[in-house]
């Protein structure tokens, strides 16, 4: 989940593979990082039902990162929602987009 919101603060941007670790794990890791943000990034995925092929919500740029690419609420639209926070509205956002998706 820190993993998503962390793309999700930073949507739109390229996120690097050793910002997800400093973010997350923090700096001076000495553990196999690597499998730990492609297993976040296929959990990810896989709820969201987002194909790496052709995405919806997380672009991979090989090489170099991921960026989130899914239109998200401004927090301005949150409060009249009744959502507290930017993160709460941008699930919100991905959640209606996987409805929308996979209406018959």
């Amino acid at each position: 989940m820190e993993v998503l919101l962390f793309l999700v603060q930073q949507r739109g941007e390229l996120v690097s593979r050793e910002q997800i670790v400093e973010k997350i794990w923090g700096k001076g890791v000495y553990f196999d990082t690597d499998n730990s943000i492609n297993g976040a990034i296929r959990k990810i995925r896989q709820v969201l039902k987002d194909d790496p092929e052709a995405p919806h919500f997380i672009q991979t740029i090989t090489g170099k990162g991921y960026r989130f690419i899914a239109p998200v609420i401004s927090p301005v639209i949150a409060p009249l929602t009744g959502l507290d926070t930017e993160s709460e509205a941008a699930a919100t956002v991905a959640q209606s987009s996987v409805r929308e998706d996979s209406a018959p």
